[in-house]
């Protein structure tokens, strides 16, 4: 596949990692070509539990997860979602709203 306008490298340390943008060839690697690429970036720094996350899985393990995620993320699902997704978006946009009108000070992270 050839890296396309929108995708980007990045370099941790010396080993080079693309980071691709376009929704076709996401699908194109995440669905059709999934069998090519199994594997997680693997980190030898990290220590149990972080290291079974689902972030740093490796090859059978990896793909039994998978297979367990593929039917959450369904389009029927996410359409199901999408209404909580955006009550959830609308409430933080009020939220954010009346803190910028009282023109004070407040804590995000809260």
């Amino acid at each position: 596949m050839k890296i396309s306008t929108g995708d980007e490298i990045y370099y941790f340390g010396r080993r080079a990692t693309v980071v691709i943008a376009e929704p076709e060839m996401l699908k194109q690697i995440l669905v059709k070509d999934f069998s090519n690429f199994v594997n997680r970036m693997k980190v030898s720094l990290i220590s149990q539990p972080l290291s079974d996350s689902l972030l740093f899985l490796q090859d059978g393990d990896w793909k039994n997860v998978r297979s367990i995620l593929t039917p959450t993320f369904s389009s029927a699902k996410m359409k199901e979602m999408c209404p909580l997704i955006n009550q959830a978006a609308d409430t933080l946009l009020e939220n954010l709203k009346t803190h910028a009108d009282s023109g004070e000070s407040f804590d995000v992270h809260r």
